[in-house]
């Protein structure tokens, strides 16, 4: 029997798509005349030629630029010669698709902060479409004609072109978000009954990891086997979800970085051992070498409780599947504030609901912002999140000021919970990719703290904030601090007959009122 090549998945994706597509108007053609000599996949839509696909191997990552340099010259080719305004490049596993546009129409992209060649051929959505995103090698090549999960992605595809022909635009953000977590609870829940059985046997210290992660969070004793287990199964959450984060920072850096674009190229080549320490010690070296490059990020990329832990084998697939999608993604090409809302994505239901955590619609941070914020100055978010609303702050003075420089040093943020507190962080260093570019350091002003443990002195223009809506209970366990109610009545101990029932959020709009500079007056 012949070795598979690119040829034989043609001809099968090509059998698949007539099927799946003729409902919807679609057929598909195996195309040998091309400028590249191998063959393409033409898709028509109503009869008319619509798109080609390039396919690749597997093993090719859709983010190369070499990749979409060449494949932008032959989409070029076939609009001239085939009258045909849709490109895509497939490597099996995901599929980008490109059109081509009469003039320019992008969003702001990290891309707007670096010198390039800028293209008339644009990416019809930020992210690549899966198809089959397990395939290793073109030996898979009959998955996408005998697994249900490659037809599904097949058919998806084809429903979200065909609403693209038909005008309308889209958003698969909320589709990163919800890959990068299903990835994770799959991880998770693979990985609980290594986790438990390790814990009982305190192997690699995984009790005393354990007993250090319940009492920073301030967790009682489990009180039986369920809750133990449920315990268990938060901890490696917070884990794999820490981890990923790492690795997404990691990603949207390098693409600006080519220093660190070729560290990741190196490593990621090493990651295929099924070892978990290697694979673990592969990426805490890297992380090492994020910190030294950027000089900061400690927070982000440093060690804590949880990246202590050890990986367990039953993890392993579901992170590697995880990494090459996330490496598929050109992030340099990404709009910043939808980068933002995928990491603001990361804070998981659990630890949202503890927290109080309900982030703001940019839309409506816009509105509150423009009622409220005059001429920059210095302005603090204390329950900053993600940084949203530290985000639009700079965004509303560059738009009505000019870009000036010094106004990130005016913006300044806390978040008690050190996965949002490391999100705003991100979020704003993205924001300043100019002044990172021009090598000009920037140290976001974000502190992971208790903002009423903090002394700050009532010096702010500006104190804006969407504060948490939850009980007090909920928030001592939640802030690991078992002494809360205190601080909160330090804050209002100036304020007759104060209400003890006072829910959260109106002890931070208190302390937040005495930071004003018209306070002090």
């Amino acid at each position: 029997m012949e070795k598979p090549t690119e040829d034989t998945y043609v001809a099968e994706f090509v059998s698949v798509t007539k099927q799946l597509g003729a409902l919807l108007g679609f057929d598909a053609e195996f195309n040998r005349k091309t400028p590249s000599g191998k063959p393409d996949i033409i898709i028509y839509y109503k009869n008319k030629p619509v798109a080609v696909i390039e396919v690749k191997e597997p093993k090719i990552p859709l983010s190369d630029p070499s990749l979409n340099e060449q494949a932008l010259r032959y989409a070029d080719w076939y609009r001239k010669n085939r009258d045909v305004l849709f490109y895509g490049i497939h490597n099996m596993k995901y599929l980008n698709l490109f059109k081509f546009v009469q003039k320019e129409q992008r969003e702001k992209t990290l891309l707007d902060f670096i010198e390039g060649k800028k293209t008339l051929w644009v990416p019809v959505s930020n992210f690549p479409f899966k198809i089959i995103p397990w395939a290793k090698s073109i030996d898979d090549y009959k998955q996408i004609s005998t697994n249900n999960r490659a037809q599904e992605n097949l058919q998806d595809f084809l429903l979200k072109f065909k609403e693209i022909l038909e005008g309308k635009t889209l958003d698969l953000s909320s589709d990163v978000i919800e890959a990068i977590r299903r990835y994770i609870e799959e991880g998770a829940n693979r990985g609980l009954t290594k986790f438990e059985d390790m814990y009982r046997r305190n192997e690699e210290n995984v009790r005393e990891l354990f007993e250090a992660w319940r009492s920073e969070r301030g967790l009682d004793k489990p009180k039986n086997d369920s809750q133990l287990r449920e315990f268990l199964g938060l901890m490696i959450k917070e884990q794999l979800y820490t981890f990923s984060m790492k690795v997404l920072f990691y990603l949207v850096l390098q693409s600006i970085d080519a220093e660190m674009a070729a560290k990741l190229k190196e490593n990621l080549a090493s990651v295929e051992p099924s070892d978990p320490l290697i694979f673990k010690r592969i990426f805490d070296m890297l992380f090492a070498y994020a910190i030294d490059k950027t000089g900061d990020f400690e927070e982000v990329f440093g060690t804590n409780t949880v990246d202590k832990l050890p990986l367990v084998d039953a993890t392993l697939q579901s992170l590697k599947e995880l990494i090459s999608y996330l490496s598929q993604i050109r992030w340099s090409e990404i709009n910043v504030d939808v980068i933002g809302r995928i990491f603001e994505g990361l804070i998981y239901t659990e630890r949202r609901h503890l927290l109080g955590q309900h982030f703001t619609d940019t839309a409506v941070v816009d509105l509150i912002l423009a009622a409220t914020l005059k001429s920059p100055g210095r302005l603090i978010d204390p329950a900053c999140g993600s940084g949203t609303f530290l985000v639009r702050a700079l965004n509303y003075w560059r738009a009505k000021y000019g870009y000036k420089k010094e106004n990130y040093q005016f913006i300044e943020g806390i978040d008690i919970d050190k996965l949002a507190s490391m999100l705003s962080k991100i979020n704003l260093y993205i924001q300043a990719i100019k002044e990172i570019e021009d090598k000009i350091k920037y140290y976001p002003k974000i502190r992971h703290s208790d903002f009423f443990k903090e002394m700050l002195p009532p010096e702010f223009s500006y104190v804006t904030t969407n504060p948490p809506y939850t009980r007090q209970e909920e928030m001592a366990m939640a802030f690991y601090d078992k002494e809360y109610k205190k601080w909160l009545d330090e804050t209002v101990e100036d304020i007759p007959d104060w209400s003890k029932r006072a829910s959260i959020y109106a002890y931070f709009l208190v302390k937040g009122a005495k930071l004003l500079k018209e306070a002090a007056d």
